[in-house]
């Protein structure tokens, strides 16, 4: 069931019926008109044109279950319809009031009107259903981003607050096993409301920047090294690369830094490289250990998360919006003999 069925209730105003409606008249319009003119070549040719003209009508009509359309939305579509044949009309009567004042009359007048009016609700049918359905499309994603920031800003200050309350009577509690399984859980989703704040700035930010490669690696791997001393990475990239990308490209390679270190063995080996390609520049990071699952990069290219096939965590999310608001692309490779690659493709700056 399409969502637009939601405008097919018995006992009130069914506008594919409306459509349906106009669609006939069209059609009885152009049965009087072979009637009135003869079965001439002409007059032949005119009746198949008003005839498709009419079908289309209809056929708007046929279609509106398979539409996205609200109920209300679909009866403005058909007013507006309406609308467009009057004003076809109008426009065609003046167009025939001109002749006759200009030329002692006018020549097929009745076909004018009527073609007028085919033509009419048969561009107006088009045309305002994919404009009604465009509008309720966008006033449903203004609401539900309007939605989401308060959900997203509320829930992250309070679950911020809430865990470092608790955290802080942790620190007066035993530091038995337990306690301690508690506290990494409580820093996990700590952590998890960082990331949800970063990739939020992310969208809502317009900012780039220009990254020379072969420094900002550096940089990233030495911050690495910082926070895991005993890892084991390296960097392989050409000299003279340089990229414009969003502010948050940093975090971005930190994030696939990391996610190598936390999510593989003690003795994984991760390489961070930067290239030219005919695509732009390529910053990877490749590692030895097990591999990221189909799952987890999958469902960054999926319409949405259901509960068979969602991330575990917001890290990926924020490498993903990172690229997508850098221009670029993101890609996922499983490593020959083992581990996996990640690529973010992003347009080089000269």
């Amino acid at each position: 069931m399409g969502v637009g069925e939601r405008v097919l209730r018995p006992g009130r105003f069914d506008p594919r019926l409306a459509f349906y409606a106009l669609g006939a008249v069209g059609l009885g319009l152009a049965s009087a008109h072979f009637v009135l003119e003869g079965p001439a070549i002409g007059t032949t040719l005119e009746v198949v044109i008003l005839v498709t003209l009419a079908v289309l009508t209809a056929y708007t009509g046929r279609e509106l279950p398979d539409r996205s359309l609200s109920e209300r939305g679909a009866i403005d579509a058909f007013v507006y319809t309406c609308g467009f044949a009057a004003s076809f009309v109008l426009l065609a009567f003046a167009i025939v009031l001109i002749w006759h004042v200009d030329h002692g009359g006018a020549q097929e007048s009745q076909f004018i009107v009527v073609f007028a009016f085919v033509l009419g609700t048969a561009v107006g049918s088009r045309a305002n259903v994919y404009a009604v359905e465009y509008r309720e499309s966008y006033e449903r994603n203004q609401a539900l981003t309007k939605l989401l920031t308060v959900n997203q800003r509320v829930l992250r200050h309070n679950l911020r607050n809430e865990v470092t309350i608790v955290l802080g009577y942790l620190e007066d509690v035993d530091d038995a096993a337990e306690v301690k399984l508690v506290r990494r859980h409580l820093n996990d989703l700590l952590e998890t409301s960082h990331e949800a704040r970063r990739i939020a700035e992310i969208w809502e930010e317009d900012g780039t920047g220009r990254f020379d490669c072969t420094t900002l690696l550096q940089d990233r791997v030495s911050a690495l090294r910082e926070r895991n001393p005993d890892v084991d990475v390296s960097i392989e990239c050409t000299t003279d690369l340089a990229v414009t990308a969003n502010v948050g490209l940093p975090e971005a390679i930190d994030e696939l830094l990391d996610n190598a270190v936390v999510h593989n063995p003690a003795d994984v080996e991760i390489t961070a490289s930067c290239r030219r390609t005919d695509e732009g520049v390529v910053i990877s990071v490749a590692d030895t250990g097990v591999g990221i699952p189909a799952s987890e990069s999958a469902v960054l290219f999926s319409s949405a998360e259901t509960a068979l096939e969602h991330g575990n965590g917001l890290g990926l999310w924020l490498v993903y919006w990172t690229v997508q608001r850098s221009d670029g692309e993101i890609r996922f490779y499983e490593r020959d003999g083992g581990g996996s690659v990640v690529e973010m493709i992003l347009p080089e700056t000269a």
